[in-house]
């Protein structure tokens, strides 16, 4: 039951923070003339997170995951050299991103 609210939880919350950056990008809600970046940057934050939580051996809540233009970005910090390495293969393999940026951090 608690991992069920706590799973329950993460995922309202990646929902939310997906949200909350297509109004940062774009406050007035309204379609721009552009590629439509911010929607699929998010999509892209989501599918990333979503893989983070799947995957064994990697506390997601320690990785904080950005997209700009496709390129994801990791900071935070994990417990090992090959956690930070499995992180950056999970985040490179998901739909959309073009590069990954890992910047997390051994504790």
């Amino acid at each position: 039951m608690k991992q069920f609210f706590f799973i329950t939880l993460l995922v309202v919350s990646m929902a939310f923070s997906g949200c909350a950056s297509l109004l940062v990008a774009n406050p007035s809600g309204r379609q721009t003339g552009g590629s439509g970046a911010s929607s699929s940057d998010a999509r892209i934050t989501n599918a990333v997170n979503a893989a983070l939580v799947r995957e064994r051996g990697i506390s997601s809540l320690d990785v904080y995951v950005s997209t700009y233009n496709g390129i994801v970005t990791l900071k935070g910090y994990v417990a090992s050299q090959s956690i930070k390495n499995r992180a950056g293969q999970v985040a490179a393999s998901s739909s959309g991103v073009k590069s990954v940026r890992n910047q997390l951090r051994i504790k």
